[in-house]
């Protein structure tokens, strides 16, 4: 007579364990043929200057937060910095290293992956990773090197610092407002700080320019050339502390879209 498994035996454990259904269709859902490409479009058209100029981590989060955040308003699905970085990153993998099937006389071909005709349109010119070498009948696989203008920041935060990349990002798509408000606030301190130190340097070369005016009639053209630059200096700084306000309050407002919006869909 066979006996029951025990209620907390590994074979339930392993059933409780499995993914559930709902995860993966919304996971393939989100991740459509046409995602992909506003995904494309957007790292490697509308946002590539601001890519090209990240010289650190920090600067290439805040390119993925961007890009993540765009692509959330066009598809209008929430998105986070990570999901993007990894969903490049696996579809990088499966590009430069596909896998190989056996034809009928033996030979190993390699096969087209999933959104074939998307990822040739961005990658398929560059050397390395061109068509013919895609799905020539060579077994070896094509080095990730491969694609060194982009590894550098894409594949090096989401393999060396995955946790570290998310942390950022996951709190504008979380369902904690509060800390995105507490992180806005912080970030609009640091701009205002910046701001009043502008204006210190504008207002202090003012008085210096004031101040070579109001001297002697006998002055000489050189004198008065510096008094000159210097005010053109001041009206440059006022403008760039403008500039900067006006970014600030943008990023604020997008983030507050976000917010509203998720808040909404929740």
């Amino acid at each position: 007579m066979s006996k029951r498994p025990a209620e907390g035996s590994d074979d339930r454990k392993q059933r409780v364990g499995r993914p559930r259904k709902e995860d993966e269709q919304k996971e393939a859902v989100r991740w459509s043929e046409r995602s992909v490409e506003c995904m494309f479009e957007l790292r490697y058209k509308t946002l590539a200057d601001r890519f090209d100029r990240c010289k650190n981590t920090q600067a290439t989060k805040e390119a993925y937060i961007t890009l993540a955040c765009e692509l959330s308003l066009q598809m209008v699905t929430p998105f986070d910095a990570s999901q993007v970085q990894n969903k490049l990153h696996d579809l990088r993998k499966k590009w430069t290293s596909p896998k190989h099937k056996a034809t009928g006389n033996g030979d190993l071909v390699k096969t087209k992956p999933q959104y074939y005709d998307i990822l040739n349109d961005y990658w398929g010119s560059k050397e390395g990773l061109s068509r013919t070498s895609l799905l020539s009948t060579d077994v070896v696989a094509l080095e990730t090197n491969d694609d060194n203008p982009d590894r550098a920041c894409d594949e090096q935060n989401v393999l060396e610092r995955p946790n570290d990349d998310i942390v950022m990002s996951s709190q504008y798509f979380s369902r904690k407002p509060a800390q995105s408000r507490k992180m806005t606030s912080s970030a609009l301190s640091q701009v205002d700080a910046l701001l009043s130190d502008l204006k210190a340097v504008g207002s202090g070369l003012e008085a210096i320019g004031a101040s070579i005016k109001s001297g002697s009639s006998g002055q000489s053209d050189q004198t008065a050339a510096l008094a000159s630059a210097m005010e053109r200096q001041s009206a440059a700084f006022e403008a760039q502390a403008l500039q900067l306000k006006e970014q600030s309050m943008q990023t604020k407002e997008l983030i507050q879209i976000l917010l509203a919006r998720e808040s909404r869909e929740s």
